[in-house]
């Protein structure tokens, strides 16, 4: 079933970067953040290795961030601004 909604034009900017950034169009990006949030009624559960696919699938796409040094993490560092 169709449905039209208006966004401001932030909202709908942001929707469209993280689309690309998936390599989705701004529908089917959208279509997936609403079949997530909306539950099925009447859909059997996922056994575990389905639950845990579905899992690997959507975090795939966040950036890899390296660790925090040493020196950033040390509790010298993290008093140092008090004096």
């Amino acid at each position: 079933m169709p449905v039209t909604v208006e966004l401001l034009a932030e909202i709908d900017a942001g929707l469209a970067t993280l689309a690309a950034e998936q390599g989705l169009s701004l529908n089917e990006y959208v279509r997936r953040l609403l079949e997530e949030r909306v539950p099925r009624h009447g859909q059997p559960t996922l056994s575990p290795a389905k639950r845990a696919a579905a899992w690997r699938e959507s975090v795939r796409g966040p950036p890899h961030t390296p660790p925090l040094s040493d020196a950033a993490i040390s509790r010298l560092s993290t008093y140092a601004a008090r004096g």
